[in-house]
């Protein structure tokens, strides 16, 4: 039996993880913040029949935000390296 307080409370609880089949995009203002088809899902069950907060969670890597954030359009793009 597992020695953590939690479990003792509730032993039916289970929080498993699987590499995300679905095309995760965040959005915020209409603006897509983050893109991935790299995502975890967190499923989480009480194992009372209890149901939980969120039926799945999405965990998206930390890159997939930062690759939409900094989109620079071609000119921009070459007038930062140089090239007219």
């Amino acid at each position: 039996m597992n020695p953590a307080p939690g479990f003792k409370k509730y032993p039916g609880h289970r929080v498993d993880t699987n590499p995300s089949t679905a095309h995760v995009k965040v959005m915020l203002d209409g603006e897509i913040i983050a893109d991935t088809r790299e995502a975890v899902e967190l499923h989480e069950s009480t194992g009372e029949g209890k149901k939980t907060v969120a039926p799945v969670v999405y965990y998206i890597p930390k890159w997939a935000a930062f690759k939409c954030l900094w989109v620079a359009p071609e000119k921009e793009l070459q007038a930062l390296i140089g090239k007219r």
